[in-house]
C-alpha cells in the first residue's frame, strides 16, 4: 500500500523516496582517496570520473584508483572515503 507523502508516511522506505522525489534532490557520492608513499607526506587523490549515485559505486572507484596506483609505486597504506552530497535536479520546461 502506498502512502502520500503529504498525507503522512506509512512506510519509512517509500516515505524518504517520495520526499526526494518531491524536493528534487539528488544524493550524490564523491570518491577521494588518502595515500601514504615511503618518505613522502600523505596525498589526497580525487576522482576525476564521478559522482557516484550510490555508495557502492563510490567504494569500487576507490578500490580501482588504489589498484592504479599501487601498480606504479610503493605505498604504506590507503584509504577510501566517500563523501556524500545532495545536489538540486533541474528540470527543463
Amino acid at each position: 500500500m502506498e502512502t502520500d507523502c503529504r498525507n503522512g508516511c506509512g512506510d519509512r522506505h517509500y516515505c524518504f523516496v517520495c520526499l526526494a522525489a518531491v524536493a528534487n534532490v539528488l544524493k550524490i557520492f564523491i570518491t577521494v582517496v588518502m595515500v601514504n608513499y615511503f618518505a613522502v607526506p600523505p596525498m589526497q587523490v580525487e576522482d576525476k570520473l564521478g559522482p557516484w549515485k550510490t555508495p557502492v559505486e563510490c567504494y569500487l572507484r576507490g578500490a580501482d584508483i588504489i589498484r592504479e596506483i599501487t601498480s606504479k609505486a610503493r605505498v604504506i597504506s590507503a584509504h577510501t572515503f566517500c563523501i556524500e552530497r545532495e545536489e538540486k535536479e533541474e528540470k527543463n520546461i
